[in-house]
């Protein structure tokens, strides 16, 4: 919403990022107010932007649809290359 994009919400985001360190720290971990309800899409969005480590799984999650749709499965099951 804060983009002016009106999408149902999916996942709950944690403001302050939950790692080794935070996940022992009950004031982050379990604060409703360290929460947000994103969409998929903004939620990819937001660790894209800080660069956190979903950043990298995204881009090899996109590499990896990239690859799949370079090929075909015929009527029998064959996978073949699309030309």
């Amino acid at each position: 919403m804060k983009r002016g994009i009106y999408r149902p919400g999916e996942i709950v985001h944690h403001v302050i990022e939950i790692d080794p360190v935070t996940i022992e720290r009950p004031e982050i971990a379990l604060n409703f107010d360290n929460l947000e309800l994103l969409c998929r899409e903004c939620h990819c969005r937001v660790h894209d932007q800080h660069g956190g480590r979903w950043a990298k799984v995204n881009a090899e999650r996109k590499a990896k649809r990239e690859a799949l749709n370079r090929y075909t499965i015929d009527a029998n099951g064959k996978v073949f290359a699309k030309e």
